[in-house]
């Protein structure tokens, strides 16, 4: 069996800003929990490895996609690092070809509609989101929850729906004060 999107992880920290990591440093964005590698895989799992470059990352993705279309992991992955170098529309791309494995993996919605609030897609990004915030909800994940109020109240923020706006941060800030998250409260306020 290999891994799909029920079971990444994603790094720490990720959210609406970018990591300000350098690419020397670049770690993988997400990485499969408790499956072993397919026969043969361990090359294709080498390549993805952190890079010098974010040409050498999508390089490496890119080809891993080529071997295997529909892996979700290459995907997402190779989506992540097209949204750090500002290619919004590659990287919506590759999150909706994610998604379309695991539309009830609210990290995934997250970066469909995180990639579509940077590419000024405000009112594309609000349904994703929503999707996501239904899942961590129903998951009972609050951090999830905070991240995602956030960035509802970023959109409605910018499609100038102030109270809308104020709304969700708002909520956000409530549960990132609740569960001690003061680098997300930071965000949020």
């Amino acid at each position: 069996e290999r891994a799909g999107p029920q079971t990444l992880r994603p790094r720490r920290g990720v959210g609406t800003e970018s990591s300000g990591r350098s690419w020397g440093r670049h770690p993988r964005r997400c990485r499969p929990i408790g499956i072993r590698p397919e026969h043969g895989a361990e090359e294709e799992i080498a390549a993805a490895k952190p890079h010098e470059s974010p040409e050498d990352s999508i390089r490496a993705y890119e080809e891993m996609l080529k071997n295997d279309p529909d892996d979700p992991f290459a995907a997402f992955n190779l989506g992540e690092v097209l949204e750090e170098t500002g290619e919004f529309a590659g990287a919506e791309k590759h999150y909706l070809a994610a998604v379309k494995h695991d539309a009830r993996n609210p990290l995934l919605q997250f970066a469909l509609g995180r990639v579509r609030i940077k590419a000024s897609n405000h009112e594309a990004a609000l349904p994703e989101l929503q999707k996501a915030l239904a899942i961590y909800t129903e998951m009972g994940s609050e951090e999830g929850q905070g991240t995602i109020l956030n960035a509802i109240g970023r959109a409605n923020d910018m499609l100038r729906r102030y109270d809308d706006a104020l709304d969700y941060y708002g909520r956000s800030e409530t549960i990132k004060r609740k569960i001690g998250d003061k680098s997300g409260l930071a965000k949020t306020l």
